[in-house]
């Protein structure tokens, strides 16, 4: 087989014909019947024999009308045909090829044994076959995505050998961005009494939290430092793996510090999966169940007299869309108290009534300072003039005794702002001793946690109403759960807050898309429907407010023998 001339480079082979026998241009194909399209794909050597018709004979070996090919023509038609093949320009029947490719390699051809031109062909046709197959494949997968109405995908087919990928396929390869890692965190502590985590990709997205325990601003951050050494590198779409591993491989977890520093790590990485993907968070945890969500604010201090807070309430109904509000239902109060105490507490929330009328919805925030002793007889003072709910009538240490407060009144009874973890909540829900939970979401281990306790308490048939009187990211985090929470009634919002005025900036300050938070006309806010958390931190201005800090402290109350009490 003197006539052939032999390429092999590292573990394949090519055939080279000699420039005294070339294979000649294709042309057309009278009766074509092996599978092409007729496009004038087969070869047709100078002697006169169509290896096309060769190869798709339907007898084999080939009738005797047809001269015995020599090697080189032969290799050639396999050649060009495997060509075309891995070219995608034709559909033959890659079968056929198979019968010539046997051929070559099982008989002599003119006395001579098969060689390495043969052999080539082989290893050629291999490779050529395995495109077929998995161009077959693409096909079928594209023909069902079409008759579904999904969107387009890889034009060339995604098939697995490198060798056969289109030069768009090759591109959309190199333009996918590298596996994402996290890489740095920065913490900003910025007034009224918030801190903000920023972290960021080595692709380069930012995700934001709200890691934060009012009062105790510094704690948290001290414990975010310390969770984020164990997740620096890791794959920041891995959320749940990451929150299973600060909760479970964490010997102590639980408890408002921890809880709070998961829950800003947690914030942060939902708002990176949802820019990463271009969808909003609300997206990611099964869609939205409604267009809108209700929300409420606070108004008035903690010891305002009746006139002050019906002032205050008339104040925020004319110049908010507002249709809800909270106010504390009382002053610190002694473990027993006096009916002055009860009556000064009602004629605040009568005074407030009368202001706004029957249409506004208003809750009464009991913040734990009234006793167990105290709590039935203050809520039947309370409730002629119609709570929207009563807020943690009774501390979060006190639930096995809610029951008995809950089935004292037909006020709705909501607590939940200091409970941190699904254990918690089950034993309140379990005793059906509530109404409403409240949990925070920058307190009860973020985004993550949340969804977990809204379907829980959807089981037990009780509402779900984030406490949120914190910024703008904790507020984005509950809204993006609300949203998907079929058993959502209203949303706290820190809007003109008391805490806020204090340090002299409130929810909007640090947000660039500000409309995002918007109230409309009936009380309610829009879906936040930008990728991620929803909202654009402003990140200039935290970084300048985080240069002044804050020094926010707890109230510090005592009653009137200076035994300190719940404020």
């Amino acid at each position: 087989m003197s006539g052939v001339q032999k390429q092999q480079s590292g573990s394949s082979a090519s055939v080279s014909l000699p420039t005294s026998n070339p294979v000649p241009p294709l042309s057309p194909v009278e009766n074509d019947d092996d599978g092409d399209d007729g496009d004038g794909s087969d070869t047709e050597p100078s002697n006169g024999i169509n290896y096309a018709d060769w190869i798709g004979s339907s007898k084999w070996p080939p009738s005797d009308r047809f001269k015995k090919p020599n090697a080189a023509d032969l290799v050639g038609a396999v050649q060009r045909r495997c060509e075309q093949l891995g070219q995608g320009n034709v559909k033959p029947s890659h079968w056929r090829i198979q019968r010539c490719v046997d051929y070559l390699l099982q008989n002599t051809i003119d006395g001579v044994p098969p060689d390495n031109s043969c052999i080539s062909a082989s290893k050629l046709f291999d490779d050529a076959k395995h495109h077929v197959i998995e161009e077959g494949r693409r096909r079928k997968k594209e023909a069902r995505r079409k008759a579904s109405g999904a969107p387009a995908g890889d034009a060339a087919g995604g098939h697995k050998d490198k060798r056969f990928k289109s030069a768009a396929t090759k591109a959309k390869l190199q333009d996918t961005p590298p596996k994402d890692k996290i890489e740095h965190f920065e913490l900003f502590k910025v007034a009224p009494r918030w801190l903000f985590l920023r972290i960021e990709t080595t692709n380069g997205v930012v995700g934001w939290g709200e890691p934060n325990v009012e009062g105790f601003s510094d704690t948290v951050e001290a414990a975010v430092r310390e969770l984020m050494k164990s997740i620096l590198g890791e794959d920041p779409s891995r959320i749940q793996y990451i929150w299973q591993k600060f909760y479970r491989q964490k010997f102590y977890s639980g408890g408002p510090i921890l809880m709070s520093a998961m829950a800003g790590i947690d914030q942060a990485l939902w708002d990176i999966a949802g820019k990463t993907l271009g969808v909003p968070v609300h997206r990611m945890l099964g869609g939205a169940v409604r267009k809108r969500l209700r929300v409420y604010r606070w108004f008035g201090g903690d010891d305002n007299t009746p006139t002050e807070a019906a002032s205050e309430a008339s104040a925020v109904i004319k110049k908010s869309n507002y249709k809800q509000l909270k106010m504390n239902a009382c002053s610190r109060m002694a473990y027993i108290d006096t009916d002055k105490a009860i009556e000064a507490a009602a004629a605040r929330f009568r005074a407030v009534r009368e202001a706004v009328g029957p249409d506004i919805g208003i809750g009464l925030d009991f913040h734990g300072r009234v006793k167990l002793p105290m709590v039935k007889k203050m809520m039947d003072a309370l409730a002629p003039y119609d709570p929207l709910f009563f807020e943690e009538p009774i501390t979060a240490g006190q639930n096995p005794a809610l029951k008995s407060v809950q089935e004292a009144t037909s006020v709705p009874i909501a607590t939940g702002e200091r409970m941190y973890t699904v254990e918690a909540y089950r034993s309140l829900l379990e005793q059906r001793a509530a109404n409403i939970i409240q949990p925070d979401c920058s307190h009860a281990g973020g985004i993550s946690q949340m969804l977990t306790l809204a379907r829980m308490a959807e089981a037990y048939d009780v509402s779900f109403a984030p406490h949120c009187p914190l910024g703008p990211i904790a507020l984005a985090s509950c809204l993006q759960v609300d949203a998907c929470a079929v058993n959502f009634v209203f949303q706290e919002t820190s809007m003109g807050i008391h805490y806020n005025e204090e340090g002299g900036v409130d929810l909007l300050d640090y947000v660039v898309n500000k409309s995002a938070l918007e109230v409309d006309s009936e009380g309610f806010m829009h879906l936040l429907d930008k990728p991620g958390l929803g909202i654009e931190i402003d990140e200039d201005k935290v970084r300048a407010m985080a240069a002044k800090g804050h020094a926010w402290r707890d109230r510090e109350w005592t009653l009137t023998d200076s035994c300190p009490t719940t404020w």
